[in-house]
């Protein structure tokens, strides 16, 4: 396999400060000073953002570490037996890094996806060799006369046909993954000195797991979630109502909410391209949401309470996947 750096389209990416080894591929952590990235008020600050570039995970997003952690501990334990068929609904990542993660242990997955999934989220799902059955599909094999939502619709699905379903909305799996594999490479990476730790909110696994971690280590730390308002559609991200689809406890873990405009979204992630930081709307959403927190903080005159020992203001978070299918 190329090195990423070789490859044009990561040519211009910041050179990463620590890389985090998981299973057989190190995440490049860069850091973003606010100078370049922030708000002029926060300028000359000694703020800056440290975000792991999951990105650039084979098969090219975050849930390469759900998937594979939940494959490989479900097999360890035997609920996941070769012959089976592993099973979840998704709205295009985690499809992808499950059908990568599948393969690699001989497994062939099937994914249920929303019949409006664009068509740039089903070509990488048909590449990585996932069998897709639309919602409208998966009602059809059922003999139902309509869905009763994308998740008891899969779960229905796996009890029918025998399959084995992973169910990332409430596996307490996902958040373990990202507690295990992830976390303590960032935190030691930054010595302890961590001020916030803002992610955006999908299946709330990320923020749970990593909110989890840092807040053992530091009770004072922020965990700020991001997403879309209501009504506005973001990839990787949902709105607050749509959260409550998702199982995984998230309350309790997160501070601050701070929703975001989509308009904003895509504005700061032309700006992180023309950068050489190709990430998705949820990495567009995070830079936007960390921006407006320090400023709001600020403005309470509570910026100061942030800056750690070491002298910076650091926020952690990750990039979860890149802008191209999108």
């Amino acid at each position: 396999m190329s090195d990423w750096k070789t490859l044009p389209c990561f040519s211009r990416l910041p050179e990463p400060i620590f890389e985090i080894p998981i299973d057989d591929f190190k995440v490049p952590v860069l850091e973003l000073k606010a100078e370049e990235y922030c708000s002029a008020y926060l300028h000359g600050k000694n703020v800056r953002i440290i975000a792991a570039a999951c990105f650039m995970f084979p098969p090219g997003n975050i849930k390469r570490i759900p998937a594979g952690y939940i494959v490989d501990t479900m097999i360890e334990r035997g609920t996941l037996k070769p012959g089976d068929r592993p099973v979840d609904s998704t709205s295009g990542s985690m499809g992808t890094a499950l059908g990568y993660c599948a393969k690699r242990r001989g497994l062939d997955a099937i994914v249920v996806v929303a019949d409006s999934i664009p068509e740039g989220k089903l070509l990488p799902l048909r590449r990585y060799g996932v069998t897709v059955a639309t919602e409208s599909e998966v009602v059809a094999r059922l003999g139902l006369g309509s869905s009763p939502g994308i998740t008891v619709l899969t779960e229905r699905f796996c009890e029918a046909f025998g399959y084995v379903y992973l169910n990332q909305y409430a596996n307490p799996l996902n958040p373990e993954s990202y507690e295990t594999l992830l976390a303590p490479g960032l935190w030691e990476g930054v010595g302890g000195h961590a001020s916030a730790l803002i992610a955006a909110v999908g299946t709330g696994g990320t923020i749970i797991g990593l909110g989890r971690y840092f807040k053992r280590r530091n009770p004072n730390l922020k965990v700020i979630s991001t997403f879309p308002y209501l009504g506005q559609s973001m990839g990787g991200a949902r709105d607050k109502m749509r959260q409550g689809e998702s199982k995984q406890p998230i309350a309790g873990i997160v501070d601050v909410e701070e929703p975001i405009d989509v308009r904003v979204v895509k504005a700061v992630m032309s700006d992180l391209s023309e950068k050489g930081i190709h990430g998705g709307e949820t990495t567009g959403a995070v830079i936007g949401a960390i921006d407006h927190y320090l400023l709001q903080e600020a403005a309470m005159g509570r910026l100061e309470d942030l800056r750690t020992e070491d002298g910076y203001i650091t926020a952690i978070t990750v990039f979860p996947d890149t802008e191209w299918p999108y």
